[in-house]
């Protein structure tokens, strides 16, 4: 047992300065989240979750964290002709 959990067992309060949401969900009976030096929330036991933690740290819900963008880009973006060494032809479609 590590002594942070050794510490909370015997009911020593413990301050964690962290980034890591699984030190802050191991530990913490409650979180209080700082963005850009503002406090934006406190977090109290059932409530105290990874999905909540994650929207008061963005200020937003992260529905998608990979979003699917195929078919988004359907136009030609960039062609290349004849490339070859320090030859050839870049720009973009629409381009004269």
């Amino acid at each position: 047992m590590g002594a942070l959990q050794v510490a909370k067992d015997n009911g020593v309060a413990i301050l964690i300065v962290t980034h890591r949401l699984s030190e802050v969900l191991g530990y913490a009976d409650r979180a209080t989240v700082l963005r850009d030096g503002v406090n934006v929330g406190t977090l109290y036991g059932s409530d105290l979750d990874h999905d909540a933690l994650v929207e008061l740290m963005l200020g937003r819900k992260l529905d998608n964290q990979y979003p699917d963008v195929a078919g988004q880009h359907d136009a030609e973006l960039l062609t290349v002709r004849d490339f070859g060494a320090g030859t050839g032809d870049v720009g973009r479609p629409d381009a004269p």
